[in-house]
C-alpha cells in the first residue's frame, strides 16, 4: 500500500466502491471544505462513489505576506503575467498521484477516477490531470484557472489527451477573472478535449445549481 504523505477525510458510499472522486480545497481551506458538498451534487442512489478530500500541507504564501497556511503550491499572484511555482505545482502533484495510486491498490480503475478542485485546489488538479500517466475519468476545476497553460503542448500526457473536463466559474469573481476561466477552456477545447464550461451569477464561491450540473457530468463520465 502506498504511504500517503498528506491526510484526507473520506466518505464512504453505502456499498463497495467502484468509483473515486479526489477533490481539492482552495487556498487556506481544508479538505473539510467541501465534505457537505457531496449531497448537492445530486447523485443517482445506486451511485457507488468514494470521496476523498485531502488537506493541504502548511507553507508560506508570497501572496498573503508570506504567512504560513494550508496551501498546494506558493502563490505570487493573480494574473497571469505572475511568476508560477512550478516546483511547488510539481510537489503537488507528486502527492496527488500518491492519492490516485492509493486508491488503485484498493481496486479502483484509474479509468473511474476523477480529480477535481475548487480554486487553487482546480488549478492544481487541472495541472496534475492532464499531465498524469494513469488515464484518469474526468478532472474539474471550479472558480479556477490553468497554471501555465503554454508548457501543457509538451508536457500532457497521451494517457488523458482526450480526458473530460468540467470547468465553472462566477460572472462575479472579484478574485479569479472569467474571462482567464473562459480562455482556458477554450484553449482544452481546441486540444480536443470534451468540455463542458458553465457561469454563474455569483462571486468566487460554489452554488447548487452549478454542484447539481457537476454531479450530472461526474454521473456521466463514470458511467
Amino acid at each position: 500500500m502506498t504511504e500517503l504523505a498528506l491526510e484526507a477525510i473520506t466518505i464512504e458510499p453505502e456499498e463497495t466502491a467502484e468509483a473515486t472522486v479526489i477533490w481539492l480545497h482552495g487556498l487556506g481551506a481544508s479538505g473539510e471544505d467541501f465534505v457537505d458538498a457531496v449531497p448537492d451534487l445530486r447523485l443517482p442512489k445506486t451511485t457507488k462513489i468514494r470521496f476523498v478530500f485531502p488537506h493541504a500541507p502548511m507553507r508560506p504564501v508570497t501572496l498573503n505576506a508570506g504567512f504560513w497556511m494550508p496551501a498546494w503550491f506558493d502563490i505570487h499572484g493573480l494574473t497571469e503575467e505572475d511568476p508560477i511555482d512550478e516546483e511547488g505545482l510539481r510537489e503537488g502533484c507528486y502527492m496527488i498521484e500518491q492519492f490516485i495510486t492509493s486508491e488503485r491498490n484498493k481496486g479502483i480503475d484509474s479509468q473511474k477516477i476523477i480529480l477535481g478542485g475548487f480554486s487553487q485546489g482546480g488549478a492544481l488538479a487541472m495541472y496534475c490531470g492532464l499531465r498524469s500517466p494513469e488515464p484518469l475519468a474526468g478532472v474539474f476545476g471550479l472558480s479556477t484557472y490553468i497554471p501555465d497553460p503554454d508548457s501543457l503542448e509538451y508536457e500532457a500526457n497521451e494517457a488523458n489527451q482526450s480526458i473530460s473536463m468540467f470547468i465553472a466559474h462566477g460572472t462575479d469573481d472579484a478574485l479569479l477573472d472569467l474571462d482567464r476561466a473562459k480562455q482556458g477552456a477554450e484553449y482544452l477545447e481546441e486540444m480536443g478535449h470534451p468540455m463542458i464550461f458553465e457561469d454563474y451569477v455569483m462571486g468566487h464561491e460554489v452554488c447548487s445549481e452549478e454542484l447539481k450540473s457537476l454531479g450530472q457530468w461526474m454521473t456521466a463520465v463514470l458511467k
